[in-house]
């Protein structure tokens, strides 16, 4: 069975002969990557699924392990995903539907191999776009990056762009996943001196403002001592 792992693309049915001598059973399969979300907790519970599953009239079944951000231990199993199956798209939609209210967000996509970079400084409020200093003009710097290291490279965090901006970064960071560990390990080293550059830029614009006690208060000048005082 072919398995769509673009999240909410319908698969081609596929045709399965499940009697000898009957006819064939067209089935539709669709998975969807929880690893990542914030309610994962939630989706994993076997009360969850069947109840999804009854409302639905889809089977749901949880699939594979959960993989943390930065793990560099060898994959025993896929990332942690619902396999959904009906003999109807609508079922399989209606399901992939309640999953994705119950999720609340939209997850990072799991890789094998990922790794977080934080931009780590607060950017100005005014005057200063953070998110095109990191991304540049159309995603061109994030785009390029992607293409020396073929890792997957997403913008996260508040102020980015959707449906990435999720508040649940407490800044920007730059989300990087990949199939393997080294095309990470590269594509760490190049975004940490993009951002670099960027926190560069806003110490520029944002110079550090000079404490008010750094420097002693002006003090009057010597008065002329009276004739009669020497």
């Amino acid at each position: 069975i072919q398995i769509n792992l673009a999240l909410g693309i319908p698969n081609t049915p596929i045709n399965i002969p499940m009697n000898i001598g009957g006819p064939p059973k067209t089935f539709f399969e669709e998975v969807v990557d929880i690893n990542h979300s914030r309610n994962r907790a939630i989706l994993t519970r076997g009360s969850t699924q069947a109840q999804i599953s009854n409302t639905s009239g889809a089977a749901v079944h949880l699939r594979g392990m959960y993989r943390k951000i930065g793990a560099t231990t060898p994959l025993k199993e896929p990332p942690l995903r619902l396999e959904v199956s009906a003999d109807d798209q609508d079922k399989v939609d209606k399901a992939i539907r309640e999953i994705r209210r119950k999720m609340g967000d939209c997850p990072l996509k799991a890789f094998p191999y990922s790794e977080l970079c934080s931009l780590g400084v607060d950017p100005p409020r005014r005057g200063f776009d953070a998110v095109q200093e990191i991304s540049g003009p159309d995603r061109e710097f994030l785009r390029y990056l992607e293409g020396e290291t073929g890792c997957e490279i997403i913008l996260c965090g508040p102020g980015a762009p959707p449906p990435y901006d999720s508040r649940v970064f407490d800044d920007l960071k730059v989300y990087i996943g990949a199939r393997e560990l080294s095309p990470v390990v590269q594509a760490v080293a190049l975004v940490d001196n993009l951002l670099d550059t960027v926190r560069t830029k806003i110490r520029q614009f944002c110079p550090p403002k000079q404490s008010k006690f750094s420097q002693l208060p002006p003090q009057p000048p010597p008065q002329a001592m009276h004739p009669q005082q020497q």
